[in-house]
């Protein structure tokens, strides 16, 4: 599915250069729309970093078992603004995002029973992780209320 969305992406961008390394195995039970949000957190990238440089996507499973998609860009970051309004899991009139781009995701991403992580990238950028559980472990998909984390700590 992330070939898929690359594919297509790369189809409606043909000078954006996006670099993949995806893991076969890892298989998860997700939300219909998770297809939809890695696309939305592909696009981010692309528009977002310099075009003489690339957008890499990893796809691997952790130490725990679950299945993770980074998507790392060396544009000019996420504003601390769209960060912390992610973080509070609530916009305000005075903390809010600048579109639905990002709210898609996280929305998306917790109703599967993942986790949306934002870091920076070095030296420019960033890396949206997205972390989905282990398809052996997926019980219903819920709404899940855990709210996306600034920075993680390194590849398991």
């Amino acid at each position: 599915m992330v070939d898929e969305r690359v594919a297509q992406l790369t189809a409606n961008h043909p000078d954006a250069d996006i670099r993949t390394a995806v893991a076969d195995d890892c298989v998860v039970q997700a939300h219909p729309a998770v297809p939809l949000a890695i696309e939305e957190a592909l696009r981010n990238a692309v528009d977002h970093t310099p075009d003489d440089t690339a957008v890499t996507v990893r796809v691997w499973e952790a130490a725990d078992g679950t299945r993770c998609v980074d998507i790392e860009d060396t544009g000019q970051g996420i504003p601390p603004k769209e960060r912390e309004a992610l973080e509070n899991v609530e916009e305000t009139p005075l903390a809010h995002t600048e579109g639905l781009g990002l709210w898609m995701i996280y929305w998306t991403v917790t109703r599967s029973g993942g986790t949306v992580e934002f870091a920076d990238n070095e030296p420019t950028g960033t890396v949206v992780r997205i972390r989905l559980p282990d398809q052996r472990d997926a019980g219903p998909i819920s709404s899940g209320s855990a709210s996306p984390t600034a920075g993680f700590a390194e590849r398991d």
